[in-house]
Protein backbone atom coordinates (compact mmCIF):
# COMPACT_ATOMS: atom_id res chain seq x y z
CA UNK A 1 0.00 0.00 0.00
CA UNK A 2 3.40 2.46 -0.11
CA UNK A 3 2.01 3.72 3.30
CA UNK A 4 -1.01 5.50 2.32
CA UNK A 5 -4.23 5.25 3.21
CA UNK A 6 -6.14 1.86 2.89
CA UNK A 7 -9.58 3.20 1.21
CA UNK A 8 -12.53 0.66 3.23
CA UNK A 9 -15.87 0.12 2.42
CA UNK A 10 -18.44 -1.16 4.74
CA UNK A 11 -20.96 -3.84 4.00
CA UNK A 12 -23.70 -4.53 6.54
CA UNK A 13 -23.69 -1.67 9.34
CA UNK A 14 -25.98 -3.07 12.07
CA UNK A 15 -25.51 -3.49 15.69
CA UNK A 16 -21.44 -4.92 15.48
CA UNK A 17 -20.42 -2.71 12.83
CA UNK A 18 -21.84 0.42 15.26
CA UNK A 19 -20.40 -0.40 18.01
CA UNK A 20 -17.08 -1.71 17.45
CA UNK A 21 -15.79 -1.78 13.60
CA UNK A 22 -17.13 1.93 12.64
CA UNK A 23 -15.82 3.75 15.74
CA UNK A 24 -12.49 1.91 15.71
CA UNK A 25 -11.13 2.21 12.45
CA UNK A 26 -12.98 5.50 12.04
CA UNK A 27 -9.76 6.34 14.48
CA UNK A 28 -7.26 4.56 12.74
CA UNK A 29 -5.41 6.66 11.04
CA UNK A 30 -4.09 4.05 8.29
CA UNK A 31 -7.82 4.00 7.17
CA UNK A 32 -10.11 6.05 5.48
CA UNK A 33 -14.02 5.46 5.12
CA UNK A 34 -14.85 5.61 1.45
CA UNK A 35 -18.15 4.01 0.98
CA UNK A 36 -20.83 2.02 3.43
CA UNK A 37 -23.53 -0.49 1.83
CA UNK A 38 -26.78 -1.73 3.80
CA UNK A 39 -30.32 -2.33 2.53
CA UNK A 40 -32.22 0.07 4.88
CA UNK A 41 -32.09 3.38 3.05
CA UNK A 42 -32.51 5.62 6.38
CA UNK A 43 -29.82 3.68 8.11
CA UNK A 44 -27.43 4.16 5.85
CA UNK A 45 -27.81 7.73 5.09
CA UNK A 46 -27.58 8.29 8.85
CA UNK A 47 -24.56 6.39 9.39
CA UNK A 48 -22.99 8.51 6.26
CA UNK A 49 -24.36 11.79 7.82
CA UNK A 50 -22.68 10.81 10.99
CA UNK A 51 -19.37 9.88 9.70
CA UNK A 52 -18.78 11.91 6.81
CA UNK A 53 -19.30 9.56 4.14
CA UNK A 54 -20.56 10.58 0.48
CA UNK A 55 -20.59 7.42 -1.53
CA UNK A 56 -23.58 5.26 -0.31
CA UNK A 57 -25.41 2.31 -1.63
CA UNK A 58 -28.03 -0.36 -1.27
CA UNK A 59 -25.70 -3.20 -2.28
CA UNK A 60 -22.44 -4.38 -2.06
CA UNK A 61 -21.95 -5.60 -5.81
CA UNK A 62 -22.76 -1.56 -6.61
CA UNK A 63 -20.52 -0.53 -4.02
CA UNK A 64 -17.52 -3.24 -5.22
CA UNK A 65 -18.39 -2.32 -9.03
CA UNK A 66 -17.62 1.55 -8.41
CA UNK A 67 -16.46 2.62 -5.35
CA UNK A 68 -12.35 2.82 -5.01
CA UNK A 69 -12.02 1.04 -1.89
CA UNK A 70 -9.12 -1.47 -1.60
CA UNK A 71 -10.54 -3.35 1.59
CA UNK A 72 -14.15 -4.04 2.97
CA UNK A 73 -15.18 -4.97 6.06
CA UNK A 74 -18.18 -7.21 6.60
CA UNK A 75 -20.35 -7.17 9.72
CA UNK A 76 -23.46 -9.32 8.15
CA UNK A 77 -25.75 -11.95 9.44
CA UNK A 78 -23.83 -15.28 9.58
CA UNK A 79 -25.87 -17.04 6.42
CA UNK A 80 -25.41 -14.09 4.14
CA UNK A 81 -21.50 -13.68 4.62
CA UNK A 82 -20.22 -16.46 2.66
CA UNK A 83 -21.46 -14.81 -0.71
CA UNK A 84 -20.50 -11.68 -0.05
CA UNK A 85 -17.12 -12.68 0.96
CA UNK A 86 -16.73 -14.58 -2.21
CA UNK A 87 -17.76 -11.17 -4.26
CA UNK A 88 -15.40 -9.39 -2.38
CA UNK A 89 -12.23 -11.82 -2.95
CA UNK A 90 -13.27 -11.86 -6.75
CA UNK A 91 -12.81 -8.18 -7.19
CA UNK A 92 -9.79 -8.53 -5.36
CA UNK A 93 -10.48 -6.67 -2.27
CA UNK A 94 -8.91 -7.48 1.22
CA UNK A 95 -11.29 -8.36 3.49
CA UNK A 96 -11.98 -7.86 7.50
CA UNK A 97 -15.15 -10.02 8.59
CA UNK A 98 -16.80 -10.75 11.41
CA UNK A 99 -16.66 -14.82 12.78
CA UNK A 100 -17.49 -17.09 12.08
CA UNK A 101 -16.00 -17.10 8.52
CA UNK A 102 -18.42 -19.81 6.88
CA UNK A 103 -21.01 -22.10 8.23
CA UNK A 104 -20.17 -24.94 5.97
CA UNK A 105 -16.50 -26.42 6.12
CA UNK A 106 -16.92 -26.77 2.33
CA UNK A 107 -17.41 -23.21 1.50
CA UNK A 108 -14.79 -22.55 4.30
CA UNK A 109 -12.25 -24.31 2.06
CA UNK A 110 -13.71 -22.43 -1.04
CA UNK A 111 -13.15 -19.38 0.79
CA UNK A 112 -9.52 -20.26 1.57
CA UNK A 113 -8.40 -21.22 -2.13
CA UNK A 114 -10.27 -18.29 -3.51
CA UNK A 115 -7.84 -15.88 -0.97
CA UNK A 116 -4.43 -17.96 -2.33
CA UNK A 117 -5.75 -17.25 -5.83
CA UNK A 118 -6.55 -13.85 -5.59
CA UNK A 119 -3.47 -13.63 -3.35
CA UNK A 120 -5.21 -11.65 -0.50
CA UNK A 121 -5.99 -12.01 3.17
CA UNK A 122 -8.52 -12.41 5.40
CA UNK A 123 -8.86 -11.46 8.51
CA UNK A 124 -11.68 -12.71 10.57
CA UNK A 125 -12.72 -10.82 13.67
CA UNK A 126 -11.92 -13.44 16.78
CA UNK A 127 -11.33 -10.03 18.86
CA UNK A 128 -9.97 -11.47 22.17
CA UNK A 129 -6.60 -12.92 20.09
CA UNK A 130 -5.99 -8.68 19.82
CA UNK A 131 -6.95 -8.34 23.70
CA UNK A 132 -4.05 -7.00 25.71
CA UNK A 133 -4.31 -9.83 27.84
CA UNK A 134 -4.01 -12.33 25.37
CA UNK A 135 -1.03 -11.03 24.48
CA UNK A 136 0.67 -11.05 27.65
CA UNK A 137 -1.00 -14.23 28.98
CA UNK A 138 0.80 -16.00 25.37
CA UNK A 139 3.96 -14.34 26.80
CA UNK A 140 3.73 -16.03 30.25
CA UNK A 141 2.32 -19.41 28.67
CA UNK A 142 5.20 -19.35 26.40
CA UNK A 143 7.87 -19.20 29.18
CA UNK A 144 6.29 -22.37 30.94
CA UNK A 145 7.74 -25.82 30.00
CA UNK A 146 4.87 -27.39 27.74
CA UNK A 147 5.32 -30.87 29.70
CA UNK A 148 4.97 -29.55 32.86
CA UNK A 149 1.00 -28.23 31.90
CA UNK A 150 -1.52 -31.27 33.96
CA UNK A 151 -4.67 -29.98 32.36
CA UNK A 152 -6.46 -27.38 30.39
CA UNK A 153 -10.15 -25.79 30.74
CA UNK A 154 -11.38 -23.26 28.76
CA UNK A 155 -15.13 -21.91 29.62
CA UNK A 156 -17.66 -19.80 28.44
CA UNK A 157 -20.90 -19.20 30.26
CA UNK A 158 -22.88 -16.84 28.23
CA UNK A 159 -25.01 -14.26 30.38
CA UNK A 160 -27.50 -12.04 29.09
CA UNK A 161 -26.79 -9.48 26.51
CA UNK A 162 -23.04 -8.95 26.19
CA UNK A 163 -22.83 -5.93 28.09
CA UNK A 164 -26.22 -4.00 26.93
CA UNK A 165 -24.25 -1.33 24.88
CA UNK A 166 -26.46 1.47 23.53
CA UNK A 167 -26.56 4.32 21.05
CA UNK A 168 -26.81 2.61 17.45
CA UNK A 169 -28.86 3.66 15.05
CA UNK A 170 -31.98 1.42 13.83
CA UNK A 171 -33.49 1.08 9.92
CA UNK A 172 -36.77 0.64 9.26
CA UNK A 173 -36.96 1.82 5.35
CA UNK A 174 -35.69 -1.79 3.91
CA UNK A 175 -35.10 -1.52 0.26
CA UNK A 176 -35.63 -5.53 -0.47
CA UNK A 177 -32.64 -7.21 -2.22
CA UNK A 178 -32.22 -10.80 -3.12
CA UNK A 179 -29.53 -12.30 -0.93
CA UNK A 180 -27.88 -16.04 -1.28
CA UNK A 181 -28.35 -17.71 1.87
CA UNK A 182 -25.72 -20.11 3.17
CA UNK A 183 -26.66 -23.68 3.20
CA UNK A 184 -25.84 -25.60 6.52
CA UNK A 185 -23.93 -28.91 6.20
CA UNK A 186 -26.22 -31.32 4.57
CA UNK A 187 -25.92 -33.88 7.17
CA UNK A 188 -26.67 -31.37 10.33
CA UNK A 189 -30.57 -32.42 11.71
CA UNK A 190 -32.75 -29.41 11.02
CA UNK A 191 -33.42 -29.29 15.21
CA UNK A 192 -29.59 -28.07 15.44
CA UNK A 193 -29.01 -25.55 12.90
CA UNK A 194 -29.79 -22.90 15.53
CA UNK A 195 -27.35 -24.35 18.10
CA UNK A 196 -24.93 -24.73 15.70
CA UNK A 197 -24.57 -21.45 14.34
CA UNK A 198 -24.99 -20.00 18.02
CA UNK A 199 -21.74 -22.09 19.16
CA UNK A 200 -20.09 -21.06 15.86
CA UNK A 201 -20.79 -17.63 16.43
CA UNK A 202 -20.41 -17.61 20.35
CA UNK A 203 -18.00 -20.37 21.57
CA UNK A 204 -15.57 -20.52 19.14
CA UNK A 205 -13.83 -17.31 20.39
CA UNK A 206 -12.52 -19.56 22.75
CA UNK A 207 -11.01 -22.39 20.93
CA UNK A 208 -9.74 -19.76 19.14
CA UNK A 209 -8.11 -18.28 21.70
CA UNK A 210 -6.65 -21.31 22.73
CA UNK A 211 -5.07 -22.19 19.36
CA UNK A 212 -3.88 -18.44 19.45
CA UNK A 213 -1.97 -19.22 22.92
CA UNK A 214 -0.44 -22.51 22.30
CA UNK A 215 -0.15 -21.98 18.50
CA UNK A 216 -1.18 -25.24 17.84
CA UNK A 217 -4.32 -27.06 16.25
CA UNK A 218 -7.84 -28.54 18.48
CA UNK A 219 -8.97 -31.39 17.49
CA UNK A 220 -12.19 -33.27 18.90
CA UNK A 221 -12.28 -36.35 21.45
CA UNK A 222 -15.33 -36.57 22.83
CA UNK A 223 -18.41 -34.52 24.29
CA UNK A 224 -20.61 -34.94 26.96
CA UNK A 225 -24.01 -32.34 26.98
CA UNK A 226 -27.19 -31.68 25.69
CA UNK A 227 -27.75 -30.94 22.28
CA UNK A 228 -28.10 -26.88 22.32
CA UNK A 229 -23.82 -27.52 22.40
CA UNK A 230 -24.12 -26.81 26.49
CA UNK A 231 -21.67 -29.13 28.12
CA UNK A 232 -17.98 -30.76 28.11
CA UNK A 233 -16.33 -30.63 25.32
CA UNK A 234 -12.87 -33.03 25.51
CA UNK A 235 -10.41 -31.98 22.70
CA UNK A 236 -6.34 -32.83 21.58
CA UNK A 237 -3.70 -29.60 21.06
CA UNK A 238 -1.21 -31.10 18.86
CA UNK A 239 2.54 -30.53 20.52
CA UNK A 240 0.93 -30.68 24.32
CA UNK A 241 0.24 -34.03 25.62
CA UNK A 242 -2.45 -32.77 28.92
CA UNK A 243 -5.91 -32.88 28.35
CA UNK A 244 -8.33 -30.43 27.11
CA UNK A 245 -12.10 -29.52 28.17
CA UNK A 246 -13.85 -26.70 26.83
CA UNK A 247 -17.12 -26.10 28.87
CA UNK A 248 -19.58 -23.90 27.40
CA UNK A 249 -23.01 -22.69 29.13
CA UNK A 250 -25.78 -20.33 28.45
CA UNK A 251 -28.13 -18.35 31.18
CA UNK A 252 -30.26 -14.96 31.54
CA UNK A 253 -27.84 -14.08 34.21
CA UNK A 254 -26.73 -10.52 34.63
CA UNK A 255 -22.92 -12.08 34.09
CA UNK A 256 -20.60 -13.27 31.52
CA UNK A 257 -17.68 -15.74 32.42
CA UNK A 258 -15.63 -16.68 30.17
CA UNK A 259 -11.32 -17.43 30.34
CA UNK A 260 -9.09 -20.08 30.10
CA UNK A 261 -7.30 -21.85 33.50
CA UNK A 262 -4.14 -24.12 32.95
CA UNK A 263 -2.97 -26.14 35.98
CA UNK A 264 1.08 -26.70 35.90
CA UNK A 265 2.98 -29.14 38.38
CA UNK A 266 3.71 -25.97 40.46
CA UNK A 267 1.74 -22.97 39.50
CA UNK A 268 -2.00 -22.17 38.10
CA UNK A 269 -2.33 -19.58 35.04
CA UNK A 270 -5.30 -18.50 33.91
CA UNK A 271 -7.24 -15.40 31.81
CA UNK A 272 -10.13 -13.97 32.25
CA UNK A 273 -11.97 -11.85 29.86
CA UNK A 274 -14.65 -9.11 30.19
CA UNK A 275 -18.19 -9.05 28.57
CA UNK A 276 -17.45 -8.19 24.53
CA UNK A 277 -19.09 -5.16 24.19
CA UNK A 278 -17.15 -3.77 27.20
CA UNK A 279 -14.62 -0.61 25.77
CA UNK A 280 -10.88 0.05 27.16
CA UNK A 281 -11.40 -2.93 29.67
CA UNK A 282 -9.13 -5.80 28.29
CA UNK A 283 -8.88 -9.62 30.47
CA UNK A 284 -7.30 -10.33 33.75
CA UNK A 285 -4.62 -12.43 33.99
CA UNK A 286 -3.73 -14.36 37.64
CA UNK A 287 -0.65 -16.40 38.16
CA UNK A 288 -0.84 -18.96 41.32
CA UNK A 289 1.89 -20.05 42.64
CA UNK A 290 3.06 -22.66 45.08
CA UNK A 291 6.51 -23.66 45.52
CA UNK A 292 7.14 -23.02 49.33
CA UNK A 293 4.31 -20.87 49.69
CA UNK A 294 1.15 -19.84 48.40
CA UNK A 295 0.94 -16.79 46.70
CA UNK A 296 -1.75 -15.18 43.29
CA UNK A 297 -0.43 -12.47 41.27
CA UNK A 298 -2.92 -10.26 39.74
CA UNK A 299 -2.45 -8.16 36.43
CA UNK A 300 -4.62 -6.28 33.87
CA UNK A 301 -2.79 -4.33 31.39
CA UNK A 302 -3.01 -1.02 30.95
CA UNK A 303 -6.51 -0.03 29.33
CA UNK A 304 -7.08 -0.54 25.88
CA UNK A 305 -9.93 -2.07 23.27
CA UNK A 306 -9.80 -5.30 21.12
CA UNK A 307 -11.36 -4.01 18.29
CA UNK A 308 -8.90 -1.24 18.54
CA UNK A 309 -6.38 -3.29 18.88
CA UNK A 310 -6.90 -5.68 15.68
CA UNK A 311 -8.41 -2.51 13.33
CA UNK A 312 -3.84 -1.72 13.13
CA UNK A 313 -3.29 -5.99 13.05
CA UNK A 314 -5.66 -5.36 9.88
CA UNK A 315 -3.76 -2.76 8.47
CA UNK A 316 -0.37 -4.75 8.80
CA UNK A 317 -1.66 -7.75 7.37
CA UNK A 318 -2.16 -5.49 4.06
CA UNK A 319 1.29 -3.99 4.57
CA UNK A 320 2.73 -7.32 5.09
CA UNK A 321 4.78 -8.65 1.85
CA UNK A 322 3.53 -11.51 2.30
CA UNK A 323 -0.23 -12.71 1.89
CA UNK A 324 -1.25 -14.03 5.39
CA UNK A 325 -3.00 -16.87 5.66
CA UNK A 326 -2.52 -17.90 9.43
CA UNK A 327 -5.58 -16.32 10.80
CA UNK A 328 -8.03 -17.91 8.21
CA UNK A 329 -6.79 -20.99 8.63
CA UNK A 330 -7.21 -21.17 12.49
CA UNK A 331 -11.06 -19.60 11.85
CA UNK A 332 -11.15 -22.64 9.15
CA UNK A 333 -10.53 -24.85 12.04
CA UNK A 334 -13.30 -23.17 14.76
CA UNK A 335 -15.71 -24.82 11.96
CA UNK A 336 -14.03 -27.98 11.31
CA UNK A 337 -13.95 -28.45 15.15
CA UNK A 338 -17.64 -27.59 15.35
CA UNK A 339 -18.45 -30.04 12.18
CA UNK A 340 -17.16 -32.84 14.46
CA UNK A 341 -18.69 -31.69 17.84
CA UNK A 342 -22.06 -31.71 15.78
CA UNK A 343 -21.72 -34.60 14.28
CA UNK A 344 -21.18 -36.67 17.38
CA UNK A 345 -24.49 -34.89 18.25
CA UNK A 346 -26.36 -35.83 15.38
CA UNK A 347 -25.46 -39.53 15.99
Amino acid sequence: MNNRKVKLGFIGLGFVCQQCHLPTFSINENFEIIAISDPFEDLRKNIALRYGIKNVYSSHLEMLETADIDAVVITLPRRLSYSVLKDCLEKNKWVFTEKPLCLNLHHAEEIYNLAIERKRSIFVGYMKNSDSGTKLFKEKFDLIPKDSIKTIRAFCHCGYSYASPFGDIKGNELNPLEYNLESYPNWLNKELEFSYEQYLNTFSHITNVLEFITENKLSFVNYHGSNSGEGFLSAFISQIKAPVIIETSRGEQNKWIEGIEIVYESNVLSINYPAAFLRNVPATIKILKGESFSSIETIRPQWSWSFLNQTYEFFKMINTNEVNHENLISSINQIRLVNDLYKFISN
